[in-house]
């Protein structure tokens, strides 16, 4: 009970401060779009226009490729929380270089 609190409380305080300070998704992609746990990530993303790429996704962060910057919105109206640039991501997690 103790570890699911504290994923909890830990999302709850990191979700809105990196969107605070995620760089806009304005570049053709590839993003990565935040879908909640009781929203489909699948037809999230189809019904935006984009696609699932990667051979994996993590439970709540998919790699995504769309073919316009406008697909953006379009994922937030159809239930993403945050889509953010998969640079910006990888710099997260340590990688300066994508590889």
């Amino acid at each position: 009970m103790r570890i699911e609190l504290s994923v909890l409380l830990f999302s709850a305080l990191v979700g809105p401060l990196a969107a605070l300070h995620a760089p806009d998704a304005r570049s053709e992609g590839p993003w990565i779009v935040i879908v909640p746990p009781w929203r489909d990530p699948g037809t999230v993303i189809s019904r935006a226009g984009a696609r699932e790429i990667g051979p994996s996704s993590a439970p709540w962060g998919h790699l995504v490729a769309a073919p316009s910057p406008a697909a953006r919105e379009a994922l937030i109206e159809t239930g993403g929380w945050l889509v953010m640039n998969a640079d910006f991501a990888l710099g997260l997690c340590g990688s300066d270089d994508g590889g």
